[in-house]
């Protein structure tokens, strides 16, 4: 059985043989390369002005560290390196901690000069409200129905006017139904 060699030549310049070039992300030089046009690079995301610390005062080690900081309402972020981090518990307040270990192995803690500020933080608005839960999970109890349609008009029912989406009921029925599930099985097991 005889195989058929192919030969290839040496040097191929498929930028001749190409259809012109349509597209305005390209050019040519004067070699016949294409080559990219060259775009701005894309803006980074401003992250605001970095925080002022102020020295507080010591920590002998980790654990008197983390306890001083949960007396302050802050809970541990990260440590990298000699650095600890920490935050405050409310998510949207700005007083934080950095500690660094010296090299007489007591921790210097640092704090924001900015102190709490828990009063200009709104309280969540998305999502269901207690009474919607309650209503859900009373009606999953009494085995009704509680699909996303039958809940909005429960709540109608019941006066409420600013309804969640049909996503937002989906979820939260997903949720208590894969909570009971645990339950169950963890009764089985006993």
């Amino acid at each position: 059985m005889a195989t058929k060699d192919y030969c290839l030549p040496d040097k191929m310049n498929f930028v001749e043989s190409a259809s012109p070039l349509n597209s305005s992300n390209a050019s040519r030089n004067d070699n016949n390369i294409v080559q990219p046009i060259e775009k701005d690079p894309p803006v980074k995301n401003k992250r605001g002005m970095p925080s002022e610390y102020s020295h507080q005062g010591t920590a002998e080690d980790l654990g008197v560290l983390k306890l001083k900081a949960k007396e302050n309402g802050l809970t541990f972020k990260d440590s990298v390196g000699r650095n600890a981090y920490f935050d405050c518990k409310n998510a949207n307040c700005g007083y934080k901690w950095k500690c660094r270990l010296n090299d007489d192995l007591f921790y210097e803690i640092f704090e924001t000069i900015e102190e709490h500020n828990h009063d200009n933080i709104a309280a969540r608005k998305n999502g269901l409200t207690s009474r919607q839960k309650e209503i859900i999970i009373h009606r999953i109890n009494s085995l009704k129905a509680v699909n996303p349609k039958v809940c909005l008009q429960a709540f109608r029912n019941e006066g409420i006017r600013s309804l969640p989406t049909d996503l937002q009921v989906r979820n939260f029925v997903y949720q208590q139904k894969q909570k009971s599930k645990k339950k169950h099985t963890k009764a089985l097991q006993r």
